[in-house]
């Protein structure tokens, strides 16, 4: 027992010198000015049983790791915290703090400085986590954070490395800049607000993901650059006032609006392939899109489009139920895909590629007679709608519109007491280019005028 003794107080006092040795180490000047540390922890550090332990103003010294559970709490404010890994994480990581069984942790104007690889903040089974102005020293790698089981993390005017939520854990950064900007989650939920990433980001580092359902992220104030955004599962995206530059969705079902939103190249929303799929259900407000946007979706897609520029506009393989309003579209792409898209007071300009596509267009849509029309195996029906004005440019109710078609049939159609009348006017790959004829006549007056594709609707006929 005396031999035990001695030597268990051999290993403590080899490592209380080890620190010493590495903690002057890790001051680099500042241990020129003879700072010590005022609180040791040569075994790192568990709290439990509910136990809890405020750190205010102090120098720590760890070697190890912290361990929070059983409802712990640890609490560290104005302070430096050094730490040495015993044991390095062969994922990368140097020291870890790992909370378990609802701890709680709270980092305030603290400073970290590791001696090798990257610092982790693991919270579990619904632990906390609360960061305010939280910095890692140079040279002592980066701070990631992990939310899972139900887990809060909740991050303010910090530097974060990786972020990652799972279980349905749960991300809340704020005022915070990120430097891999790799966010993934699985039935996770993240709020990020005023984000600011490192500029010098690639596609496969720049990332949020989610690969489960029960996943949602609200995007406020942030300007991310090269930003791709990945979603497998029901996916609730709120985005405002943001800028992102590469963003794909890909979503079973999501949800969401996305207002005073821009992307300048690439945007896309995919959901998984077979079997019974969600619909996705979007609001896109006062939104820029510059480059492409596609929703691929073998289920349903449910979209409004307001007040809203897009350069590519593409919908494929599935259904969708898409209304437009005061927006303007550069070029669309239809590509095995069903349903119907409502147009009010908006613009059409480009080119239209629609394969395999059986839609119908309705509404105030003008066109310019410029854009490209490329058709295979399509049939596209839009609404025309006709006006018919008298000499004194007062819309006229009660009047016989007649169209003609290219097969040699005619429709009719009466004016409503509005003036206004609606043909249904079916175009195929065989038939898109070839013009249908309007006549309407009062009295001895009668005006023709032929239309085709890209004339815009409503359609005014004035008699003479």
């Amino acid at each position: 027992m005396i031999c035990t003794d001695r030597r268990s107080h051999r290993i403590r006092a080899a490592a209380f010198l080890l620190l010493l040795a590495i903690s002057s180490s890790l001051l680099g000047s500042s241990s020129q000015n003879s700072e010590t540390c005022t609180v040791i922890y040569a075994d790192g550090l568990v709290l439990s049983g509910q136990s809890m332990r405020v750190l205010e103003h102090e120098t720590i010294c760890l070697i190890g790791r912290i361990v929070l559970r059983d409802e712990a709490t640890l609490v560290i404010r104005d302070s430096e915290l050094r730490t040495v890994s015993d044991d390095p994480s062969p994922w990368g990581y140097g020291t870890e703090i790992v909370l378990l069984d609802e701890s709680h942790l709270e980092l305030v104007n603290v400073t970290i400085r590791a001696t090798e690889r990257n610092f982790a903040a693991h919270a579990n089974n619904a632990s906390t986590i609360t960061m305010s102005n939280v910095k890692l020293a140079p040279g002592s790698g980066q701070l990631d954070v992990s939310a899972h089981q139900n887990a809060v993390i909740t991050v303010d005017e910090s530097h974060v490395g990786i972020a990652l939520a799972s279980g349905r854990g749960e991300l809340k950064l704020a005022e915070t800049s990120i430097k891999e900007m790799a966010l993934v989650f699985s039935e996770g939920a993240a709020q990020l607000s005023g984000l600011r990433p490192a500029r010098l980001l690639s596609w496969d580092s720049a990332s949020l993901a989610s690969d489960s359902d029960f996943f949602s992220v609200s995007v406020e104030r942030c300007d991310i650059s090269t930003w791709s955004v990945a979603v497998e599962g029901t996916a609730f995206v709120e985005v405002q006032d943001s800028e992102l530059g590469i963003v794909r969705m890909e979503a079973e079902g999501a949800s969401g609006i996305l207002e005073g939103y821009a992307a300048r190249y690439y945007t896309s929303w995919d959901s998984a392939q077979g079997g019974l799929v969600a619909p996705v259900r979007l609001s896109l407000r006062d939104t820029e899109i510059t480059g492409y946007v596609a929703f691929v979706a073998p289920g349903r897609t449910d979209l409004e489009i307001r007040d809203c520029d897009i350069g590519w506009l593409c919908f494929s393989k599935g259904h969708t139920s898409t209304r437009l309003v005061e927006t303007e579209v550069g070029n669309f792409g239809l590509i095995d895909i069903l349903g119907d898209i409502e147009f009010i007071d908006s613009i059409f300009q480009g080119c239209l590629n629609a394969e395999g596509a059986f839609m119908i267009w309705s509404g105030d849509l003008a066109m310019d007679d410029a854009c490209v029309l490329h058709w295979e195996d399509s049939m596209v029906s839009r609404e025309l709608v006709v006006a018919v004005l008298d000499t004194d440019s007062v819309l006229m109710g009660t009047s016989d519109i007649e169209l003609f078609k290219p097969d040699g049939t005619t429709a009719t159609a009466v004016t409503n007491l509005q003036g206004k009348a609606s043909f249904q006017v079916w175009y195929s790959d065989a038939n898109y280019a070839r013009p249908r004829t309007l006549r309407v006549s009062s009295g001895t007056s009668t005006q023709i005028l032929d239309v085709g594709f890209l004339t815009s609707s409503p359609v005014y006929l004035q008699l003479l």
